[in-house]
């Protein structure tokens, strides 16, 4: 079986609700990624004001979506305006310095036995040929939990795929037209066993109905 088929055959697996952000199996509720760190409080922004989150937050989701369709060969880059010019220059810069070839771009990824699901940015071959797993970020520094998010995903990848994960890192993409790489160099194991902890207070929480939403 290609890559290819490969990610259709993970993603014909597993449904997601864009509006609620869920993910089932077969019916069946798995932990997001990215909720179970909100619901342990390990990104909790409430104390941020709205007037500060909410730009930073439209912003990450345009450059996101920017990065993705840039790799995917579909982005007008006449429709990029000022405000993004520069973060289009760092996407430009990361694909043509560190990616060899693209494996897969926004590829939801679950794990059964864990009971969480979630959808990475990037995998791809590097210039070395290393398989390597990234997030794309728009923040000055990289969030503490990314180590952490990027050891699920690999994870979920290695057990579905029998395909090992070289490196993980987040991308910090930058308005002057740089990006910033930072590798996630723990052992998968370590940074792993870290996020269980976490997932499984998420779910604990979830299911007696405590924590945040």
């Amino acid at each position: 079986m290609s890559i290819k088929e490969l990610c259709a055959d993970i993603d014909a697996g597993i449904d997601f609700s864009s509006l609620t952000h869920q993910y089932f199996f077969k019916g069946r509720e798995l932990m997001s990624v990215t909720k179970a760190f909100g619901k342990v409080g390990a990104t909790d922004f409430s104390k941020v004001p709205f007037k500060v989150i909410e730009p930073a937050r439209e912003r990450g989701d345009t450059v996101h979506d920017m990065a993705s369709m840039f790799g995917n060969g579909i982005l007008d880059e006449d429709t990029v305006t000022e405000e993004y010019e520069g973060y289009l220059a760092a996407i430009q810069k990361f694909y043509k310095e560190r990616v060899k070839k693209i494996i897969a771009i926004e590829q939801k990824i679950y794990n059964l036995h864990f009971c969480y699901a979630g959808t990475f940015d990037i995998l791809y071959l590097n210039k070395a040929r290393k398989l390597c797993l990234d997030d794309w970020k728009t923040p000055q520094k990289d969030h503490k939990v990314s180590k952490w998010q990027t050891a699920a995903y690999a994870f979920a990848w290695e057990n579905l795929t029998r395909k090992k994960v070289s490196e993980r890192a987040s991308v910090l993409l930058r308005p002057g037209g740089t990006y910033l790489r930072e590798e996630h160099k723990n052992p998968l194991k370590r940074d792993f066993d870290d996020f269980v902890t976490i997932l499984r207070c998420a779910i604990l929480l979830t299911n007696n109905k405590l924590g945040s939403n």
